[in-house]
C-alpha cells in the first residue's frame, strides 16, 4: 500500500481550498435563487474570508430584511435555502 507524504502546510492549504469551494458553491446558489428587483442584492452576494473561514455577504442594507423579512413584507429567503440547494456540489468538494 502506497501513503502520501503531506506536511501540516499542505493539510492547511487543502482545507482552505475547499472551504472556499464551499463558500462559492453557495454564493453561486444564493444568486440564482435571490429575489432580483435592481439587481443590486443578487451582484453584492459574494465571498469572503481566507485561512479556512469563509463568508458567504449579501452586501446591501436590506439584505437581512429580504432574507428573513419585516413587519411589513414577507421573507424571501435566498442564503439559507442556497445551503441547501448546494449540498451536492458540497458533498462532491469533500468526498
Amino acid at each position: 500500500m502506497r501513503y502520501a507524504v503531506v506536511n501540516d502546510a499542505e493539510i492547511e492549504a487543502e482545507f482552505d481550498r475547499r472551504m472556499r469551494l464551499t463558500a462559492e458553491a453557495i454564493a453561486a446558489k444564493a444568486r440564482d435563487i435571490c429575489p432580483v428587483d435592481s439587481g443590486a442584492l443578487q451582484a453584492s452576494i459574494h465571498v469572503e474570508g481566507g485561512g479556512g473561514d469563509y463568508s458567504v455577504i449579501a452586501d446591501m442594507p436590506y439584505a437581512e430584511a429580504v432574507e428573513y423579512g419585516t413587519s411589513k413584507m414577507a421573507a424571501q429567503p435566498y442564503l439559507r435555502p442556497a445551503v441547501e440547494l448546494a449540498r451536492a456540489e458540497i458533498e462532491a468538494i469533500w468526498s
